[in-house]
């Protein structure tokens, strides 16, 4: 069994394959900065917001930072395809807001407390705080791509609006899934991937897919950039939720067991549960019992899934998707933003179990 890179050294791990765009990236960080509202300013303002604590909290959750992975991804995808404007700074900046508005609403649901190694918004201030400020943020990437005046020529910012809509739509129908499964350890690989499709991988496929149609890129072209964001997002979420299994709170940078308390039913279990003996997958099924999962430890858990080999097996099919990913690419002509998303596909599964 290998180790488990860091969570915490994520960004030093994917500081060289974001060099390329390391500048627009800093663009990026500006453009949230602005979007940060004035400390102090109670009432409604300019930009939209008011009410002290939402304020403070949507400082708290954006100055928390992270991966910045999906709007590398649009910087990226439009750099491989021969784009060279400043557009993609604004998109870059969209998505990341969305990336954090679907992360407030997940830790609501969730009743989450530690994100990023910070308080979640529902913790630290209430569910009602975190749902307005998730809704802020959707409500105010729609209105960057709507107001943006550089993508107005030829209608772009109809295409990318309606882009992002419908991917919001997937995200939405997603966790709707996982609700309706929450609780429920019989069901099917297809559920699951329907799950993460929806939930995760349907919008790294749109970062990728928005960075190719900004560069003016065919719609084949379009396609293999969407397909190849497809399959990293996959690959992506596998390997996040066999990290809520095995890493500890201070790699992960939030609650560990996460899934197992909440009643998320995911790969390793889903294997185990098909390829187990009777005895053992009883045994699993008595410990997933809501009324008696919080009282135990996930090493326990652990052990029986490492056992029948269904962490190694989820492993496997990450990587499978991984360099399906990967394959997306090899008729898109060789560049170093290319060659970053090549290895990103590597980066992904070498938080190895």
């Amino acid at each position: 069994m290998k180790t488990v890179d860091p969570h915490s050294s994520k960004k030093s791990q994917l500081g060289p394959l974001f060099q390329v765009v390391k500048k627009e990236l800093a663009g990026v960080e500006r453009e949230l900065r602005n979007f940060l509202p004035q400390r102090g300013l109670a009432k409604i303002g300019r930009n939209g917001i008011g009410f002290q604590p939402i304020i403070d909290a949507t400082n708290h959750i954006i100055k928390a930072g992270g991966k910045r992975l999906r709007p590398a991804l649009v910087l990226l995808s439009s750099r491989a395809c021969n784009y060279r404007g400043s557009k993609s700074i604004s998109l870059a900046a969209a998505v990341e807001l969305i990336h954090v508005a679907t992360l407030v609403h997940d830790d609501l649901l969730h009743d989450s407390v530690l994100r990023r190694g910070e308080e979640t918004i529902n913790a630290k201030w209430d569910h009602e705080t975190a749902l307005l400020v998730g809704d802020n943020l959707y409500l105010k990437t729609l209105s960057i791509i709507a107001n943006n005046k550089g993508l107005l020529e030829n209608g772009n910012n109809i295409k990318i609006l309606r882009l992002i809509l419908d991917t919001a739509h997937r995200i939405f129908q997603g966790e709707v899934l996982q609700f309706a499964k929450k609780d429920n350890f019989g069901i099917s690989e297809e559920e699951y991937f329907q799950i993460i499709e929806g939930k995760t991988a349907s919008f790294i496929s749109a970062c990728c897919r928005v960075g190719a149609f900004l560069a003016g890129s065919p719609g084949s072209v379009e396609k293999k950039f969407a397909r190849y964001g497809l399959n990293l997002g996959i690959a992506f979420q596998i390997i996040d939720d066999l990290l809520d299994l095995v890493a500890d709170r201070r790699q992960l940078g939030k609650s560990v067991g996460s899934d197992f308390r909440d009643g998320r039913c995911t790969l390793p279990y889903i294997h185990f549960l098909r390829v187990a003996r009777p005895a053992e997958r009883d045994q699993l099924l008595r410990i997933l019992k809501p009324e008696v999962r919080g009282k135990i430890r996930t090493s326990s858990v652990i052990k029986l899934l490492e056992g029948s080999k269904s962490i190694d097996y989820s492993y496997q099919i990450a990587r499978g998707y991984a360099f399906s990913a990967k394959k997306e690419l090899s008729s898109i002509p060789d560049s170093p933003a290319k060659g970053s998303l090549v290895k990103l596909c590597d980066y992904v599964v070498q938080r190895k179990l």
